[in-house]
């Protein structure tokens, strides 16, 4: 075997250098088997599964943090109206559950139209279905109502416990996860 040192190659009178004068042999030219190919794909798959995994329960995760915002904010926002009546029959010396159906305080509860001022009452799951209207403001934005827009995956029912003087407001929001 030859070696090479110092970047000099002797040249041979009227032979052409081949890869046997640089001591590569024959054997090592033909290039990679079955077995490594599949070896060195197995490894590329296995290095990309990795990423792509955590890429994509991020992107779930994202998702239902985003359903869950928007569960908090309509249980929120239908606390928030059950205490603006309340409110506002106080300031009109009423009894403050004036205005509040006996639907809210009943076995199925009762859905609350925030924009339109309207309670609906929850006898099955679908009659509180919220859809969600986005004509009324421009862009992505819009308001979650019961009679106007697209159906959405949100259900909220609120309940009224009342014990004398003192009441309990519970408002559930229920959703089927639309993603993955």
């Amino acid at each position: 075997m030859k070696h090479i040192r110092n970047n000099e190659i002797r040249q041979k009178r009227g032979f052409t250098l081949t890869p046997k004068d640089f001591g590569v042999s024959s054997q090592s030219k033909r290039g990679f088997t079955l077995i490594e190919t599949l070896v060195g794909i197995t490894i590329l798959v296995l290095a990309m599964v990795g990423p792509m995994t955590i890429a994509s329960r991020g992107l779930q995760s994202s998702f239902f943090a985003k359903e869950q915002f928007i569960a908090v904010s309509l249980n929120q926002e239908a606390i928030e109206f059950i205490r603006k009546i309340r409110d506002e029959n106080a300031l009109n010396s009423n009894s403050w559950l004036t205005g509040i159906p006996a639907s809210c305080t009943g076995q199925s509860g009762c859905g609350i139209d925030v924009r339109n001022d309207l309670f609906t009452d929850c006898v099955t799951t679908d009659a509180c279905r919220l859809s969600y209207d986005s004509a009324v403001l421009s862009g992505n934005r819009g308001f979650y109502t019961y009679t106007a827009g697209s159906p959405t995956q949100f259900t909220r029912v609120v309940h009224l416990f009342v014990n004398g003087d003192e009441a309990m407001v519970r408002s559930t929001v229920s959703w089927q996860s639309s993603i993955f």
